[in-house]
């Protein structure tokens, strides 16, 4: 993670780092985001893909309405569900 933090123009060395994640170090906004800038790029690498939500769909799927305002109590798993 050093080396893509360095890569994205981190100042800081790789103790700093370890120090900072584990909250015996601070650092600046500027180098927090980019470790934060870091992490995520790895996640986005490693991460399964997740399932889309519906406004990930694409524009040509066909708007359903299903006449419910809430979806969850439809199937039985609402705050009222015994589920």
């Amino acid at each position: 993670m050093w080396l893509r933090h360095f890569a994205l123009g981190g100042e800081v060395g790789k103790m700093e780092i370890e120090a900072y994640l584990d909250g015996l170090l601070l650092l600046s906004r500027v180098q927090h985001d980019l470790i934060t800038d870091a992490i995520n790029e790895r996640l986005d690498e490693i991460a399964p893909p997740h399932a889309p939500y519906a406004a990930e769909l694409p524009a040509s799927l066909p708007e359903v309405d299903d006449g419910d305002d809430d979806p969850g109590e439809s199937r039985g798993t609402g705050p009222d569900s015994d589920r």
